[in-house]
């Protein structure tokens, strides 16, 4: 019985991600995305995860993208919108991680109310996310449907009576051991390529077997999206 149970999951598949875990959230700013000259905005949470088996993973890193109109404020530690309301659009990594922290319940609304507005990095440092890969939408792309997850919160708490904190530097866009330089890689493997050979490129970057960081690119659907596009940055910059 216990063959057949092993066999039924080989025909299963994962991410190789972080399905759920808790992060207990140590910095927190707002920032572009180190090496990315693309000008889009994300509020980073750093921490210390921790999995279902009491694995952590220390400098863990989400991020929640902000969409167009916003700038940086207080040197990484706001944003501010440069027309219109300052809300973010449902559409994007932030009003989604919103929308999710307020469906919780209403001490979790009180309690993020208290701490301030979510344009304020800093309200998010001392905050323990009991955080769920979850899908969000398909991604329309040349190469069809891109399903678009993001880690979102499913409960909060305050790590033990910790104060509110400061809001880390932008200087500290990215974790260095994680995605220092993960653009610049991935046009540079480009570059290995012939010009009408972006179907090959794709092929093995996204391949863990060819292209070390391949997972990394697919956690990244604007990334990824990026570079399925045989007009996007990455190939041109490349060729």
């Amino acid at each position: 019985m216990a063959r057949n149970n092993a066999a039924n999951e080989s025909w299963e598949t994962e991410s190789g991600l972080l399905e759920e875990y808790e992060l207990t959230v140590e910095e927190a700013f707002f920032g572009e995305v180190e090496d990315s000259d693309t000008g889009r905005l994300y509020l980073f949470l750093r921490g210390t995860a921790v999995d279902d088996e009491d694995e952590e993973y220390e400098d863990w890193e989400d991020r929640y993208s902000t969409g167009k109109n916003w700038e940086v404020v207080d040197g990484g530690q706001g944003v501010e919108k440069l027309s219109g309301r300052q809300k973010f659009h449902n559409g994007t990594g932030m009003g989604v991680l919103i929308e999710a922290l307020s469906s919780i319940d209403d001490d979790t609304t009180k309690l993020l109310q208290e701490r301030g507005n979510p344009t304020d990095a800093s309200m998010f440092v001392g905050l323990v996310l009991s955080q769920e890969r979850t899908f969000i939408r398909d991604i329309d792309t040349d190469d069809g449907p891109f399903p678009w997850h993001l880690p979102l919160p499913q409960s909060v708490a305050e790590a033990g009576g910790s104060k509110k904190g400061r809001a880390a530097k932008p200087k500290r866009t990215r974790p260095a051991a994680n995605n220092n330089g993960l653009r610049t890689e991935i046009i540079e493997f480009a570059e290995q390529f012939k010009p009408d050979e972006h179907d090959t490129f794709v092929d093995e970057v996204l391949d863990p077997e060819v292209f070390d960081l391949a997972e990394k690119i697919i956690a990244d659907p604007e990334l990824h999206a990026d570079v399925l596009d045989d007009e996007g940055e990455i190939w041109t910059e490349a060729h």
